[in-house]
């Protein structure tokens, strides 16, 4: 027994990384090109699930791997640690995708198991140094809690992150070059290289930019100046002019006259509730059988007659395979007894077996 413990401490340390597989598939990228995260060879033979990246602190602080961690692999395909340059380089030839005007980008994550779930944090280098990372905002994330979701198995949820107003991606060959990760708590997922595109003229409006808006106002509508906010100063140069607002002369009410009588408020009499109907809508037949066929009456019945042999001229309402042509057939009179085969014959008749002609 003390032979198995090194055995299966070696083994649980392999344990969550056999268990757990999730990494960006797909990125939907706004230029129509749709890219994959880094290690990613679709038209290699196994399964997909090969393809997970492992992308743990542990590791990295380790210096076992980069910051963009290991790939998995699998039969065919043997696991490795990325080299994120090299990646990059490989994804510049194939394309890189870029993100929306909002800034947005939408990834496939492909789930093989519960364990590669949600929540997925996103984070990107704006160099593609990997140096350092700047948060990302998710705005759709993938089902699960801490990781696990145990609905989840061979499955690609839609992953959404967004970068923030004011920022550059600076990297690559063209200087337009991010690399994003996307991992969930448990070290699994992906990076990949995104461009901003026609983000990249998106900002966020600084503090000199409103002040100068603010002091261009005054000059764009002289008639109406506007006076600055209070959280902006004015300019000295040219101190805007507060509206001064013109005297109002009350407009003078004629007294009323005596002989006129009060008026008095109309008070509007409330209408009693209507009494609610009780039993089915009136129109509800109307309204059920709009474009049906009209009514037709029932064909008139016959008289019910019951011949001396007690056989009926109606039909039995339970029976759905009445036929009268068979139903009127008088049956066979209770004293002739019906012709039967002898036992004897009746047992050789039906256990002889033809004979076999050569």
């Amino acid at each position: 027994m003390l032979k198995l413990l090194p055995i299966i401490s070696t083994f649980s340390v392999f344990l969550p990384q056999a268990l757990s597989h999730s990494f960006i598939i797909a990125l939907d990228g706004a230029n129509g090109v749709q890219s994959t995260g880094f290690g990613t060879r679709l038209t290699t033979r196994g399964m997909v699930h090969q393809y997970t990246g492992i992308i743990t602190d542990k590791e990295i602080r380790a210096g076992t791997v980069g910051p963009c961690g290991r790939i998995f692999g699998g039969e065919n395909f043997p696991p490795f640690v990325l080299d994120p340059h090299a990646e990059l380089a490989r994804a510049e030839a194939s394309g890189i995708s870029t993100v929306h005007k909002d800034g947005s980008i939408v990834m496939g994550m492909f789930v093989h198991n519960p364990d590669g779930s949600g929540p997925f944090h996103c984070d990107y280098s704006s160099d593609a140094s990997l140096s350092s990372f700047h948060p990302m905002n998710v705005t759709v994330q993938v089902e699960g809690v801490d990781g696990v979701n145990p609905a989840a198995h061979n499955y690609v949820y839609p992953l959404t992150a967004a970068f923030y107003p004011n920022a550059t991606c600076t990297g690559g060959e063209g200087k337009d070059t991010c690399i994003v990760r996307c991992r969930n708590q448990l070290g699994f997922g992906s990076c990949a290289a995104l461009k901003l595109g026609e983000a990249a003229k998106r900002s966020a409006p600084s503090n000199a930019t409103q002040v100068a808006n603010h002091a261009d106002a005054p000059a764009k509508n002289e008639s109406h100046p506007v006076a600055p906010t209070p959280h902006e100063p004015a300019s000295p140069a040219s101190p805007p002019k507060a509206p001064v607002p013109a005297p109002e002369t009350p407009a003078p009410v004629p007294p009323p006259s005596p002989a006129a009588a009060p008026k008095s408020a109309a008070v509007k009499e409330a209408s009693s509730p209507k009494a609610p109907i009780i039993g089915p809508n009136p129109d509800a037949f109307r309204i059920y059988n709009s474009g049906a066929p009209p009514y037709q009456p029932p064909f008139p019945t016959t008289p019910l007659v019951i011949r001396p042999d007690g056989v009926s001229n109606r039909p039995p309402p339970h029976d759905p395979n009445y036929n009268p042509l068979q139903a009127d057939t008088p049956s066979s009179p209770p004293g002739v007894e019906r012709r039967s085969l002898n036992p004897k014959f009746k047992r050789a008749f039906l256990h002889k077996r033809p004979r076999r002609h050569l």
